[in-house]
């Protein structure tokens, strides 16, 4: 085996093992709707800048999700598929993006969640490192600090090509993913003072 290969294998394998060695925490009593066997459960932590969000595998078989991007062999991930939709007492709505990685002078590889029967992990995400536009709109969004707002978590995965994968990794291009979008369960939160 060449050494790229032999990199990118260690990478994904010790991508996948990270996040199968995660117990399981109790989840939350209501998650997002069940969309072709995945749900996302969202919750707040101790952190006000930190949100949990739980992927689930409700099904009898294993589910491969592609949840954004990896840097330097792996050690670098960013769940950058995953975006926070808020809505404000008055109703007006705001889509997050992710802002990482910032720039990127090397290679990309797709972060894969593994996830067998019955599996589930647990994903941290830092409001502050996400920027708010209002829905349809190019303008960034301003929030009144401690203001209160339902948080939602939207998934969009889909299936990588061989075209935009590393040479040393097209293979990860004939597994079967799970594609599609599911969205979690909103919760209310005060807006920390950090955000964007």
């Amino acid at each position: 085996m060449n050494r790229p290969v032999l990199h990118a294998a260690i990478a994904f394998i010790t991508a996948t093992c990270s996040l199968l060695a995660q117990p399981r925490v109790r989840a939350p009593s209501h998650c997002g709707d069940r969309v072709v066997g995945l749900s996302l459960c969202l919750s707040s932590t101790a952190d006000p800048e930190v949100l949990s969000l739980e992927v689930r595998n409700d099904t009898g078989v294993g589910a491969l999700v592609d949840i954004g991007v990896m840097l330097a062999n792996g050690t670098g991930q960013y769940p950058r598929n995953l975006t926070l939709l808020l809505r404000d007492s008055s109703g007006r709505e705001s889509e997050g993006s992710s802002l990482d990685p910032g720039g990127v002078a090397g290679r990309l590889d797709p972060l894969v969640l593994a996830l067998p029967p019955g599996a589930s992990t647990r994903l941290p995400l830092r409001v502050s490192r996400y920027l708010f536009r209002g829905i349809g709109t190019s303008n960034v969004t301003s929030f009144a600090p401690g203001q209160r707002y339902a948080v939602r978590v939207k998934l969009t995965a889909r299936q990588p090509s061989a075209s935009e994968l590393n040479l040393d990794v097209k293979g990860l291009a004939s597994l079967a993913y799970w594609t599609g979008s599911a969205i979690s369960n909103p919760i209310l939160v005060a807006w920390p003072a950090t955000a964007r």
